[in-house]
């Protein structure tokens, strides 16, 4: 039970730090992610924690890892979580491999360039 406390309390932490650095309102982050500002306190002073849908929407809200907010990372991050993770696959692969992904890689750029839209603002909003 002391690893889920500390685990509430590396959680609530940060996230009141985020808030705090994007300058929103408890009020305001409570009503993104869909609870009551009175739960969003408790789960910052590390009294609850929360769903995995909750943690999901804390994430896109703040553009981090939930590795991040779980304390598992020190880099929040997420494009440079998973630059470095492409990286470390990318220098295990062979040179063949690694030319046909450079072509399959200036197909998919080449496309995004000609679209009017970029690929990731076509993407459907999620649901939960």
């Amino acid at each position: 039970m002391t690893e889920l406390k500390d685990i509430n309390l590396i959680l609530g932490k940060k996230i009141k730090q985020l808030r705090k650095e994007k300058k929103i309102t408890r009020e305001i982050l409570a009503e993104k992610i869909e609870v009551s500002a009175r739960f969003l306190a408790d789960v910052e002073s590390g009294k609850a924690g929360v769903s995995l849908t909750t943690l999901k929407k804390i994430c896109i809200s703040f553009n981090v890892s939930s590795d991040y907010l779980l304390g598992l990372s020190e880099n929040k991050d997420e494009k440079k979580l998973i630059l470095n993770s492409l990286l470390k696959k990318l220098s295990e692969m062979n040179l063949n491999t690694l030319k046909n992904l450079d072509e399959i890689l200036n197909n998919i750029l080449n496309i995004q360039n000609h679209s009017e839209t970029p690929i990731e603002e076509k993407s459907v909003p999620y649901e939960f």
